[in-house]
């Protein structure tokens, strides 16, 4: 079975009985949003998942969002990081004998080996 099978199964677990859902409903259940940053998202058109109107509401089909899901879950690639470190970055440096920045540097460098780069 296929990653985009079990999400879309997953989903309909959450709305049994229904094709698609109301934006706010898809905002909060695949985002964590709140109402009013699902709204403000998709009057400026930032929503990442194609809608739909239907009676003056926004509606998400499901199996579009379980796509997206899918698709999302695979790019995610660990930012940089700026800023003091943190205690336990530089116990973990102290540790293997490099600096704070030789540590960021290496752990940046295995997650782009994992990644198939």
């Amino acid at each position: 079975m296929s990653s985009q099978n079990q999400t879309l199964i997953f989903l309909q677990g959450l709305f049994p009985g229904r094709a698609s859902i109301l934006a706010i409903e898809a905002g909060r259940a695949a985002f964590g949003w709140a109402d009013q940053t699902t709204r403000n998202r998709l009057h400026t058109g930032r929503f990442p998942v194609s809608t739909y109107s239907l009676g003056g509401r926004r509606w998400v089909r499901l199996d579009v969002l379980a796509r997206f899901m899918d698709q999302a879950s695979g790019e995610t690639v660990k930012r940089s990081q700026r800023g003091r470190p943190t205690k336990k970055e530089e116990l973990e440096a102290e540790r293997l004998g490099l600096s704070v920045r030789e540590l960021r540097a290496q752990q940046s460098l295995e997650l782009v080996e994992g990644c198939g780069a």
